[in-house]
């Protein structure tokens, strides 16, 4: 941590910390952000509420060196003079009223129910064909399908849950992880999704 301080003021530039699931920590205490250490001058730390209350809240924060503030809040005048000074507000006497730390401290206990539901749901329906490490954080499992995948023509996948492709690396030529997302599921809609995933895995032909 303190060493990507250090490399940020031996280069002089600005560092873009987007710490997007420092509240949903479920077995540990999260990572103290580096805009929260010494010298963190040079450190932008961004970060959103959408997680927290909706996605359609649009809501966003920045926690930043007073003069880069002075200066991003003048560019933001040219793209948006008014933004939404209501939202704005009513968020402001929530966290001051310390209602936002107990909605979360509520959701946090509930994505953490949702995580350990999809996760033995995983184990149950695709028992050892599959692989993952538990997440301690986060709403999302990265899950190991290579056992599943492996020689098998997945260039027609098909569901409407899950994505399979290899944008990410230039050197793999055929998919072997997934992402679930739990976040947005109840349990149920956690358990369809993830045995419609095995039956749309097991149906596809070599």
């Amino acid at each position: 941590m303190r060493l990507l301080i250090i490399l940020a003021i031996r280069n002089s530039g600005q560092w873009l910390e987007d710490d997007y699931d420092h509240e949903f920590h479920y077995d540990t205490n999260p990572i103290s952000p580096l805009a929260s250490l010494h010298n963190s001058e040079n450190v932008v730390h961004i970060g959103s509420m959408s997680k927290v209350f909706a996605p359609g809240l649009r809501l966003g924060y920045v926690v930043a060196d007073q003069h880069f503030i002075k200066r991003a809040a003048q560019e933001i005048v040219l793209i948006d003079r008014q933004g939404n000074t209501i939202t704005e507000h009513v968020l402001s006497d929530l966290m001051e009223s310390g209602e936002v730390k107990r909605h979360i401290r509520k959701v946090r206990q509930q994505y953490k129910e949702r995580r350990n539901h999809a996760a033995k749901e995983f184990q149950r329906i695709f028992g050892d064909q599959i692989s993952f490490i538990l997440p301690t954080g986060g709403l999302a499992i990265w899950v190991d399908i290579s056992k599943l995948s492996k020689g098998k023509n997945l260039a027609n996948f098909d569901n409407d849950d899950s994505t399979l492709n290899v944008f990410f690396n230039k050197t793999q030529k055929e998919p072997s992880h997934i992402r679930f997302g739990f976040g947005s599921l109840n349990e149920y809609e956690i358990t369809q999704s993830i045995d419609k995933l095995f039956q749309t895995l097991s149906d596809v032909e070599p």
